[in-house]
């Protein structure tokens, strides 16, 4: 669990110091995309556990603008972490 919390801290820190959104997959580290998937990436904790994260863009309906919005989803064994997010 203190590992989890570690990645989790180090996240928000990475995305605190992001000015481009489109960047956020590629500056947390351990991150890779899932193939397959449109939007869903993967965080690497440790040899057994990954993080699934996806990247949805959301309307603003004050200003009408796009962006993206970056959320933690799952934690899982990452044999079971592939099959959530396969066909998404």
């Amino acid at each position: 669990m203190k590992k989890v919390k570690k990645v989790v801290s180090n996240i928000k820190e990475t995305v605190k110091n992001i000015e481009n959104e489109d960047e956020i997959p590629f500056k947390v580290a351990n991150t890779k995309k899932i193939v397959g998937s449109k939007n869903a990436y993967r965080i690497k904790v440790d040899n057994s556990y990954r993080i699934g994260e996806e990247i949805d863009k959301d309307k603003n309906e004050l200003t009408n603008e796009d962006n993206q919005v970056f959320s933690l989803k799952r934690f899982l064994h990452r044999k079971h972490i592939y099959e959530k997010y396969k066909r998404k």
